[in-house]
Parts: C-alpha cells; sequence; structure tokens
C-alpha cells in the first residue's frame, strides 16, 4: 500500500486515497490534521475541498455546501473558486431542493 504513504493525494494521499476506498472517516481525521498543522497552503485547499466532496459523497448536503463555500470566500482568487462555487450551486439545487440558494451561489 504504498498510496497510503504520502499524506494526500486526490485531494492530498491519505485523506484522497481513504476517500477513494470510501473510508471517509480515515479521510477526514487525514484532512482536518492537514488544516490544524503546519501543512503548505496547497495541500490545505486540497483538504478543504475533499473535506465536502466526502460530506457530499456521505450524503450530507449542507456540509458540502459549507465546505465548498467557505473554500470560495477563503481563497476566492483560486482558479478553482468559480468552480467550487458552481459545483455547491448545483448540490444546493439537487440535493437541499432549494433553487433560489443555488442561484445566490
Amino acid at each position: 500500500m504504498a498510496s497510503t504513504i504520502v499524506i494526500l493525494g486526490s485531494g492530498g494521499t491519505i485523506a484522497g486515497t481513504a476517500a477513494a476506498a470510501r473510508a471517509y472517516r480515515k479521510s477526514n481525521d487525514a484532512c482536518q490534521r492537514l488544516l490544524r498543522g503546519e501543512a503548505p497552503d496547497l495541500l490545505k485547499r486540497r483538504a478543504m475541498v475533499l473535506l465536502a466532496r466526502n460530506a457530499a459523497a456521505q450524503k450530507n448536503p449542507a456540509a458540502a455546501v459549507q465546505g465548498l463555500a467557505a473554500f470560495v470566500v477563503t481563497y476566492p482568487d483560486d482558479r478553482a473558486a468559480p468552480l467550487l462555487s458552481l459545483e455547491a450551486a448545483e448540490i444546493t439545487e439537487r440535493e437541499i431542493h432549494d433553487p433560489r440558494k443555488a442561484a445566490t451561489l
């Protein structure tokens, strides 16, 4: 299991590998450690997005939207921000069934 030795892969690698295996608790724990620690900014950004996507995969759309929106507010100049804002709007419309709120994201 060489891929579990790295810290982040599709969001980070312990975190990304765990998420890919649907081991969301392990993935979320790894992301939280990155966010609390002295990790480089890029890894923290990836961890924020992976936490939000894990929430969506776990059928927790409110947490997913909150995490994606937090990323967009924290890093508005990031090149991924527009796509993540769109992703949050799609989750809001599709899962939360609130097209008005989706239009504001």
